[in-house]
């Protein structure tokens, strides 16, 4: 076993287990700084905090790590305190402006996630606004003495100087890539979606945000990872898979197919929802399994895609590059969206170069995953 496979499959485990279970000695010794590395790009350092609960976990790694765990916790703290307060006074700004924000990222409206409540620590808000608005939420931040850091074709992203708060005002959902690998909703849907989904919102009553239904909620979480993100980070599909848990007999699926068909995504949201219960080994929602019938090609793609490889892919901006690994995951990127492609007729899919890489796929990871009866 690599170090990068066992580091994976250890964050695995304490997500799978959400912290309760212990690790097996299998696991150690591991790397602890690449460990602590592959945690923070992945967004899930919080799993880690198990070892600070823990007298029998904390035998199996160094004081330095324990230490630099304690520091990563009050910091985590600290600063999620001082969004609370800029949550506060920005709502309060939005409520009497008469401006419509969706909170994008805060699952406290969701109550049930208690796992995700108890450990999200962070120091950036995500809103979705009209485009309209964005000067005077703009203009208001920055006499509260944010600055623009920087303008992005479907963001602009604030921050503070002293508490280090980031705000990204969104006025597209996600990035519209004109690349054709990672053009899974082109400019024109992704506005058409903004406005639905802002339309559609309701107000929480008590934060003055405005809340996503749990069907749209699902639908963004899929979009984030497959653009904003681009299938890296464990946290970002362990959010999917949670929210899904939990909601499963509360999600109206017929709605979730609905939508995501209407923008060409159904077979790429069941992808990713077969691909999140794979990895963290879940059952496949219940109410979604009755809802829809589960195309063929969403089903022989998941073998390509292991725990390992999700945890490890590169950061967005250097997916560009000429390096020869990041190119041919660009490559591989391309064949699965058009594996996934709503448009495609199956007779297509016979397509030499197509065959190939599913025969390879198959043939690198050749345990079939579990799969719910079509």
């Amino acid at each position: 076993m690599t170090e990068e496979t066992k580091i994976s499959r250890l964050l695995i485990f304490l997500l799978r287990h959400r912290l309760k279970k212990c690790p097996t000695s299998n696991y150690f010794p591991i790397n602890e700084k690449k460990l602590l590395q592959t945690a923070i790009k992945n967004k899930v350092v919080f799993v880690l905090f198990h070892f600070l609960k823990c007298p029998i976990c904390q035998k199996k790694i160094s004081q330095i790590t324990i230490k630099k765990l304690h520091n990563f916790q009050k910091y985590s703290l600290c600063n999620s305190l001082l969004l609370e307060k800029e949550k506060n006074d920005i709502s309060r700004f939005l409520e009497q402006k008469k401006i419509k924000a969706v909170n994008l990222t805060d699952f406290s409206f969701y109550k049930k996630m208690i796992f995700h409540q108890q450990y999200i620590t962070g120091s950036d808000l995500d809103l979705l606004v009209e485009k309209s608005k964005l000067k005077k939420i703009s203009t208001f931040l920055q006499k509260k003495g944010y600055s623009i850091k920087k303008k992005y074709i479907q963001e602009v992203t604030l921050s503070h100087p002293e508490n280090k708060t980031i705000i990204d005002l969104h006025f597209l959902l996600a990035w519209p890539f004109t690349d054709d690998e990672f053009n899974i909703l082109n400019k024109k849907s992704l506005y058409k979606l903004t406005k639905e989904l802002l339309k559609n919102c309701q107000k929480d009553k008590k934060t003055h945000f405005y809340k996503l239904s749990k069907e749209c909620f699902l639908f963004s979480l899929i979009i984030h990872f497959w653009t904003n993100d681009l299938l890296k980070g464990l946290r970002n599909l362990f959010d999917i898979i949670e929210f899904t848990t939990c909601y499963d007999k509360e999600v109206n699926w017929e709605s979730f197919i609905s939508l995501s068909g209407r923008y060409q995504a159904k077979n790429i949201s069941l992808f990713t929802l077969f691909l999140g219960n794979q990895i963290f080994g879940l059952p496949f929602p219940l109410g979604l399994k009755k809802a829809a019938k589960i195309p063929f090609r969403t089903k022989v793609l998941l073998p390509y895609f292991s725990a390992e490889k999700i945890a490890i892919f590169p950061p967005l901006k250097v997916w560009h590059s000429q390096n020869k690994k990041f190119q041919k995951i660009k490559k591989d990127i391309f064949f699965i969206k058009i594996i996934l492609s709503e448009k495609l007729p199956i007779k297509r899919l016979l397509r030499p170069k197509i065959l190939g890489f599913v025969l390879k796929a198959g043939l690198k990871h050749p345990q079939l995953p579990f799969l719910p009866n079509s």
